[in-house]
């Protein structure tokens, strides 16, 4: 192979800005892009943690269409070295491009390049709910309603680049082979070697439909917001001694290039989609619920609830008395009891019940109420008080009724109003609540409902129950959305030993390390940091 050294960079990815000019580390490192680069500082930038429990399912996004990934006949490919990656130049008399998958043109692809850690934990630049992968691949294109890359870079929509992520593996990835022997050829900056031109679909996985969408900017300087990204699910294989040859390649400061992945950036005001579901599973089981946070953005914010309420440090603040209609009567209201597979659920609709006054500022309309409980009767509420918890939590959800309904409301501030409600053990049953209790054993496995004779929900909550503690907070389960108005009652619900045990009898969708299911116990979420918010109290 002839090896020579590259003179001009035009028209490519990482060729835009003088290599000099910006590096990973030290006082050129990534914080310090902005200072030369401002689109670096800009609010859709690229990469990010795709959050698998925030992405929107978009089947209209279709699959991409690839055009002629599969054949290296017209192609002339070179490998070099630019100081910050490994990068295969894509010419020749054949277009390589994509369309479809809900791109607005064909793109044209004009390079790939690599991204990498120092060892197998990190180098990937996109996460995946919070999980970095050991590389990452990049293919670039650009609109071909543009003359060139130059001309389309600074367009929104100029760019689309395809990100695979790598996973590791014992033996070596044949299709790698030519790219990894060459970069011995390429170990200084600036330097480049002819490739045998090759299918780019040969280093893809064998078979990759799942992506995520989203629009974002080039990951390097000069960071222009023009790329419509498609980041795929499915990985390429890759072995260590294969990583540790692209880890050999050196920079600018004849330092070998370790690490070369943008840390991730804020998603901001921008939604991510994906042309599947990607089934997230969350429990509370093997204290899964402390890693919600790596899957649903929310559940990482800083008014999470639960909290533990601190009698003490909360504020007087005097409310007007809330109102509650149809509370009280059960006239054309449906109820349907369900296992969610986290909680007991009673789903409600026909007659409105709603709350308002108490600084509400409109009625909010009750969809649903759920329960909350231990695997003993010394636990199991999510709120505590003074640290001290309770055997179960009952949650009476609301939406803001101009909102139209639960779910366009969960995502708005102050879009949920929800009560709390405490529990205390007695030596008798709490007679209304057998209106659930008893059709518990028709709801012991996940995903089970059945229709209950309704009742009015006055009947089992405390008789007095005006004295409240008042936070805004999130939901207790994902996606944890800081949407919720609480209310946490002073007084609690009576209800025996007995009651109780049934709702240990509860199938859950957790199971053991063998694979059998796991009892409905302790669904209730760790109590959350208080931060800067106050608690008001309106006694």
């Amino acid at each position: 192979m002839l090896v020579h050294t590259l003179l001009v960079f035009t028209a490519v990815f990482l060729q835009q800005v003088a290599c000099s000019d910006w590096s990973y580390d030290g006082t050129e490192g990534v914080s310090h892009w902005s200072d030369l680069f401002q689109k670096c500082a800009l609010t859709h930038q690229s990469p990010i943690n795709i959050y698998e429990g925030d992405v929107m399912v978009d089947p209209a996004l279709g699959e991409v269409l690839f055009e002629n990934y599969d054949t290296a006949d017209g192609l002339a490919m070179t490998l070099t070295n630019n100081g910050h990656s490994a990068m295969v130049t894509i010419a020749g008399t054949r277009d390589v491009a994509i369309s479809g998958g809900d791109l607005s043109n064909k793109f044209k692809a004009t390079q790939l390049h690599f991204h990498w850690g120092s060892d197998p934990s990190e180098g990937s630049e996109h996460l995946i709910s919070s999980h970095a992968f050991p590389m990452e691949l990049h293919i670039v294109h650009y609109n071909t309603k543009y003359p060139d890359f130059d001309a389309a870079l600074s367009q929104g929509d100029g760019l689309a680049v395809l990100g695979f992520v790598f996973k590791m593996s014992k033996t070596d990835n044949p299709a790698l082979s030519q790219i990894v022997s060459s970069l011995a050829s390429i170990r200084s900056v600036d330097t480049t070697v002819d490739l045998k031109p090759f299918a780019i679909k040969t280093i893809l996985p064998e078979s990759f439909h799942q992506f995520y969408r989203y629009p974002g900017s080039l990951t390097t300087p000069p960071c222009d917001e023009s790329v419509t990204w498609t980041v795929y699910k499915e990985p390429i294989n890759i072995s260590e001694a294969q990583l540790n040859e692209f880890r050999s390649l050196l920079d600018h400061t004849r330092s070998p290039i370790s690490h070369n992945a943008r840390p991730v950036q804020p998603l901001n005001d921008r939604v991510v989609k994906a042309n599947f579901d990607p089934h997230v599973h969350w429990g509370y089981a093997h204290g899964e619920s402390t890693h919600w946070r790596e899957t649903f953005s929310n559940c990482g914010a800083y008014s999470q609830s639960p909290i533990n309420i601190e009698t003490f440090y909360t504020v007087e603040e005097p409310l007007p008395v809330m109102v509650y209609k149809n509370y009280e009567t059960s006239a054309g209201v449906v109820m349907r009891l369900k296992n969610s597979g986290h909680a007991a659920q009673v789903d409600i609709s026909g007659t409105e019940i709603s709350i308002s006054g108490s600084g509400l500022t409109e009625p909010y309309v009750a969809a649903q109420f759920h329960f909350h409980w231990g695997s003993t009767d010394l636990q199991g509420s999510e709120h505590t008080i003074n640290g001290k918890s309770f055997p179960m939590e009952l949650h009476i959800v609301h939406y803001k009724k101009s909102l139209g309904s639960l779910a366009a409301a969960a995502t708005q501030f102050q879009g949920l109003a929800v009560l709390g409600f405490l529990f205390e053990v007695s030596s008798r049953d709490n007679v209304p609540f057998n209106n659930i209790t008893n059709y518990l054993k028709s709801i012991k496995d996940p995903d089970t409902s059945v229709t209950i004779p309704s009742f009015p929900i006055n009947s089992i909550l405390p008789s007095r129950r005006s004295d409240l503690y008042r936070y805004h907070g999130s939901l207790t389960t994902p996606g944890c959305h800081e949407t919720v108005i609480w209310s946490v009652f002073k007084d609690t619900i009576k209800v025996s030993s007995r009651q109780l045990a049934l709702f240990r009898t509860l199938v859950s969708h957790e199971t053991d390390s063998n694979g059998n299911p796991l009892p409905m116990v302790d669904n209730n979420r760790p109590i959350q940091d208080k931060f800067s918010r106050e608690v008001h109290r309106n006694f």
